[in-house]
């Protein structure tokens, strides 16, 4: 296919939406004259100093697309030779319509409203919260096992832990166990006891649920009271 130049910049017939092309040669394929266009407008042998307008020009003809896919658009060839593009030829020339492909267009999907998104977290939250938790683990911290303790008031301090910490907010409680017994109820990891007697003891801790059914146990430790007894001893 010929080289070709484009020797004048574009003008504008008398419609506004009519854009004249001329171009050095005339050696055009009449099956691409949209791509032979394209050429005059963007060959390397446009001048530098017409590059600016010529972008500027292609640009604001783009922008024009969207109204002309409503209008019939025909193709001539004017007195001077020039191609013409346009939706009002002039009386008594040849003009071609012009096949022009309606402009892409695309919707952006719907999103969901910020409102919609925290209810949906909200629900999620609540949702999860309704699980039962399941322990890992549950251990006491102290005192350790086979530990001597000194208390003449028989004071107790037990320290728990457990993985995950505990639900209370499902109603979740530690029990401390002493000797088989069930001693003391509570949602606090740290757990006194007044008057224990003197001597040998087994500690446990165990995760009850709010009906009081045990979910999860520590090992059972021992410890060893020492207190002074009534009339001298210890």
């Amino acid at each position: 296919m010929a080289t070709l130049g484009l020797i004048a910049q574009p003008t504008y017939s008398h419609s506004v939406k009519t854009l004249t092309l001329k171009c050095k040669h005339s050696q055009l394929d009449p099956h691409h004259k949209t791509q032979n266009t394209l050429r005059c407008l963007l060959h390397p042998t446009t001048p530098s100093s017409m590059l600016g307008f010529m972008k500027k020009t292609i640009l604001f003809s783009l922008l024009l697309l969207p109204a002309l896919s409503t209008a019939a658009i025909y193709q001539w060839t004017d007195e001077g030779g020039r191609i013409v593009y346009g939706d009002n030829p002039p009386t008594g020339v040849d003009a071609t319509l012009v096949d022009v492909k309606p402009a892409q267009t695309f919707s952006l999907p719907a999103s969901q409203s910020s409102s919609a998104q925290e209810t949906a977290a909200e629900d999620d939250t609540e949702a999860a919260a309704d699980e039962p938790v399941e322990y890992q683990t549950v251990s006491i911290v102290s005192p350790a096992d086979d530990e001597p303790i000194r208390s003449n008031s028989g004071f107790l301090t037990v320290k728990a832990s457990s993985s995950p910490a505990l639900a209370a907010d499902q109603g979740d409680q530690f029990e401390l166990m002493m000797d088989g017994r069930s001693i003391l109820v509570t949602t606090s990891a740290t757990m006194s006891v007044q008057n224990v007697d003197r001597g040998t003891h087994q500690l446990q801790v165990r995760i009850i649920d709010k009906d009081g059914k045990p979910k999860k146990a520590s090992d059972t430790i021992s410890f060893h009271l020492l207190r002074v007894a009534v009339g001298g001893g210890g």
